[in-house]
């Protein structure tokens, strides 16, 4: 499981994973020492020193242990450090060969070949159609209080608000405001005639 973490100073992003494992396999002291894990590394390489000094051939048995030890246990080593460093995890995490989610807000569609294109674009570059200054972002769409559309009797239908009023007149709106707006113009106007 790739874990990624980011530093709060600068953004920075780095990620941990199974290459931490297989680095250390491969280059065991030396990738923790770039790693900057110095006390892990320096612990690899004294226990070389006694092993081979103390045990002479038959230690590299042992060594071997450690060394695969150390590989499992290099994922956590790390991201411990990271974490203890003051780095924060980011649950978000997209491998590099996947692009981020584009946001819906960055792109238009052209109304002459109806293909996406940037929202900040002048030209079309499918059909070369020039779209006018006049074009705006979309307005973003605020989901209204649940409560307050149910006190005036208005609920809410596949991106539409429905009010069904007297003599079941059924009456349709874009937004909740101007739902809201008609709702109290009918109860006035109803309270006006008692």
């Amino acid at each position: 499981m790739t874990r990624q973490f980011e530093n709060p100073a600068n953004g920075y992003r780095e990620e941990v994973g199974f290459g931490a494992s297989v680095g250390t396999f491969f280059f065991g002291f030396i990738y923790l020492a770039i790693k900057g894990q110095w006390r892990h590394a320096a612990a690899i390489l004294i226990a070389i020193v006694i092993l081979i000094g103390a045990l002479g051939p038959p230690g590299v048995m042992f060594i071997f242990v450690i060394w695969v030890g150390y590989a499992i246990a290099a994922p956590s080593i790390i991201a411990n450090s990271y974490l203890r460093n003051g780095w924060r995890e980011v649950e978000e995490t997209y491998s590099s060969n996947v692009a981020p989610p584009v946001k819906k807000n960055d792109t238009k569609k052209c109304p002459k070949c109806a293909e996406e294109v940037k929202f900040e674009a002048k030209i079309c570059r499918f059909c070369r159609h020039e779209f006018t200054e006049s074009v705006e972002a979309p307005a973003r769409v605020e989901v209204p209080d649940t409560a307050l559309l149910q006190q005036y009797g208005i609920a809410s239908q596949e991106g539409e608000f429905v009010y069904v009023g007297m003599n079941n007149l059924t009456r349709r709106f874009d937004n909740a405001d101007d739902a809201i707006d008609f709702v109290k113009r009918e109860k006035a106007a109803l309270s006006n005639k008692s």
